[in-house]
């Protein structure tokens, strides 16, 4: 006997809607794939040689970060090959201009408008200029060269005493100014004739250099103290005794703000405005102005490691150890209403480490200063 099979009835409905069902949870699960991978953002060692001296950077206008690396050789590497580093001063001879042992570099900096570098080299008096009983130690040469590492040339001369040298940019990339400064001509000559005393008719006074003409001004650089602390947008500086106690006028002279009161806290810790820097005052954290104005933190103290092109910040809260977060922040109450979480930097971030950003505003630069590792990390 020819058995019937029970077939139920299927609405065409019914699978049209559990069909919506499924590509909406698809579209969910797209979602949470999504997030996870903003959240992710990977830390990538673009370097592992930064120098134990002077672990500063500079982000050059191609993408390619410069640094001093551990044999004291400017460096470069991209971002796009980590751990593939070259040399970045291929043309630069010292003894081409007379000087002997050309050693370390210990210190450099970018111009504002990205077309200049500024460093300074350690050196030696050739044998021919050792004269007498007399030994001639060798100075600190500053030079300086374009941002692609050619036309480098002697500057002016300096010496290493305490953390200096220190050789900045004016904002208008015009000039450099710094501490400590020889009055002589930057040859071995002229610099043996000043240290053995032979001729002081023709000492060159002036802290502030011309690097077109290498004329010099400014006077004595008495503002620049024993050491001074530039503000990167502006030509402010803390700077005084130790710890910085005035803000002046790098490129004026003029003071600003003196404080008197030797109460052991860095007049200026760290410059987060072009006219106004964190600071610590009766165990409080404060915004402070040029003229003098301060902005009291009510909440918890705001540690600031970078300023990007679109005036976020790149900050923590509470201390280093916390959540990494990018975003503007209001000065008035030091709140920020935008702040997104830089998911994993916790893990890198500490009191020493300085963010900057790639010329497109996507990646992240940074160092620390517990190891020797140059660090990239993508914006979400």
């Amino acid at each position: 006997m020819l058995m019937m099979q029970d077939v139920s009835f299927v609405d065409p409905f019914s699978l049209i809607q559990g069909s919506v069902n499924i590509l909406k949870l698809l579209h969910l699960i797209s979602i949470v794939l999504m997030v996870t991978a903003v959240q992710a953002s990977e830390t990538v060692v673009l370097a592992d040689s930064l120098s134990d001296y002077n672990r500063s950077f500079e982000v050059l206008a191609n993408g390619t970060v410069l640094y001093i690396d551990n044999d004291g050789e400017l460096t470069l590497v991209s971002i796009d090959t980590p751990m593939k580093t070259v040399s970045f001063l291929n043309d630069w001879n010292p003894e081409e201009h007379g000087w002997a042992n050309p050693g370390m570099i210990i210190c450099f900096d970018l111009s504002p408008d990205g077309e200049h570098i500024c460093f300074c080299q350690q050196v030696s008096v050739p044998d021919n200029l050792q004269t007498g009983d007399q030994y001639i130690p060798g100075p600190v040469l500053v030079a300086v060269c374009r941002a692609d590492g050619t036309g480098a040339r002697p500057l002016v001369l300096s010496f290493e005493v305490g953390s200096g040298p220190h050789f900045r940019f004016t904002q208008d990339s015009r000039h450099i100014f710094g501490s400590p400064l020889l009055e002589c001509p930057a040859t071995p000559e002229d610099f043996a004739s000043f240290v053995t005393r032979d001729n002081d008719n023709d000492l060159i006074e002036g802290y502030i250099v011309d690097i077109q003409d290498d004329t010099r001004s400014g006077g004595n650089g008495g503002t620049l103290g024993d050491g001074f602390y530039k503000n990167p947008w502006s030509n402010l500086i803390a700077t005084g005794s130790y710890p910085t106690d005035m803000i002046a006028d790098a490129v004026t002279g003029e003071v600003f703000l003196h404080d008197t009161t030797y109460s052991g806290n860095e007049i200026i810790s760290n410059w987060v405005l072009p006219d106004a820097g964190l600071a610590e005052d009766d165990q409080q954290q404060i915004l402070r102005y040029s003229d003098g104005t301060e902005v009291v933190n009510p909440g918890e103290p705001v540690s600031v490691f970078g300023r990007l092109e679109d005036g976020r910040y790149v900050f923590s809260r509470g201390g280093t150890s916390h959540t990494v977060l990018s975003g503007h922040i209001d000065w008035t109450d030091f709140s920020s209403e935008d702040a997104e979480t830089l998911s994993g930097l916790e893990d890198f971030i500490d009191l020493w480490t300085r963010v900057a950003a790639t010329p497109d505003g996507k990646t992240l630069i940074f160092s620390s200063g517990s190891n020797r590792e140059l660090y990239r990390y993508d914006l979400p």
